[in-house]
């Protein structure tokens, strides 16, 4: 039992971002992030794209002693994005809420405000008129027609493709109302 205790190393837990490090992430990457987000290229590989996330994290570190990699920095990145549109999400949410009393008031700090400039209203607000489970209430001709000329119906997947000979069936028998088909996680037809 001794060397089992000997062996375990607890791996120590590096201090939380100061408010510094954070604002000079969201300096640092917001202006690469056309890069960052872009499809890969000649000209812009997939060692260019570390390169700019290397010289992310030398910006981030030359402003603390607290030294931190390349994938906690990405990590770190991706955390006050979803945070950040999190919060701007329900202050755009609010506005639109009726009721009587003042309007709550969102405080955004410096390097919010870096990182909602990285954001689009889409990745804030969603698509307008989209349903993130994809509901809909198209006919079996009008699913067929998204499919591309001479992929067929199979190129759904042999259970959609059984969901669609069920739905065709029912639409030629009067037998669809009131039924809902689900095709897969993403479509849901009713």
């Amino acid at each position: 039992m001794d060397r089992m205790k000997m062996n375990f190393v607890a791996k120590k837990r590096k201090p939380n971002w100061s408010e510094r490090e954070l604002t000079v992430l969201a300096e640092a990457t917001t202006p690469r992030m056309k890069f960052l987000k872009a499809k890969f290229s000649p000209s812009l590989t997939s060692e260019r794209k570390q390169e700019f996330w290397k010289e992310i994290a030398d910006e981030v570190n030359s402003t603390t002693l607290v030294s931190r990699t390349v994938d906690e920095i990405k990590k770190k990145w991706a955390d006050i994005q979803s945070l950040t549109k999190k919060k701007e999400g329900e202050r755009r949410r609010s506005m639109s809420k009726t009721g009587g009393g003042p309007a709550p008031e969102f405080y955004f700090k410096e390097w919010e405000k870096v990182v909602l400039q990285s954001l689009s209203d889409i990745a804030i607000e969603g698509i307008a008129c989209g349903v993130d489970t994809a509901e809909c209430g198209l006919s079996y001709t009008e699913i067929v027609s998204f499919i591309r000329p001479g992929s067929g119906v199979s190129a759904l997947g042999q259970g959609s493709t059984l969901a669609l000979e069920q739905i065709n069936d029912n639409l030629k028998h009067g037998n669809s109302q009131h039924q809902s088909y689900s095709l897969s996680p993403v479509i849901k037809l009713s």
